[in-house]
């Protein structure tokens, strides 16, 4: 099952208001997977972008960024890693501490 991930890229101050932003996941060897995908681009400053896009189930490799009107100019990239973003089911501050397990294991001791 495909997973979302999000990605910011940097431009120089230059590169206000691109429409023609792609993102094209490559596998390890750097070969396209799919198409290049042109949707999911947000403009949240002077020349930073903000990409989500779906990203194939267990993918690892990367993602390039280019601009359509210079396809073969690379304008940034980022590795893709599913261990990274696939399996995080909840946040960091939920899991118990160091203390919490200690407590708990104390207890089942206690009470085995």
């Amino acid at each position: 099952m495909a997973y979302s991930l999000s990605f910011i890229l940097s431009l120089p101050a230059t590169s206000v208001g691109l429409t023609d932003l792609r993102a094209q996941i490559l596998d390890t060897a750097g070969s396209a997977v799919g198409a290049a995908i042109s949707t999911g681009f947000v403009e949240i400053g002077s020349g930073i972008y903000a990409w989500s896009g779906s990203i194939p189930a267990a993918h690892v490799g990367s993602v390039k960024f280019y601009s359509l009107a210079a396809s073969t100019t690379i304008l940034g990239a980022c590795a893709i890693n599913p261990q990274e973003a696939e399996y995080i089911d909840g946040a960091i501050s939920d899991l118990p501490t160091a203390a919490e397990n200690a407590l708990a294991k104390a207890h089942l001791s206690i009470n085995s």
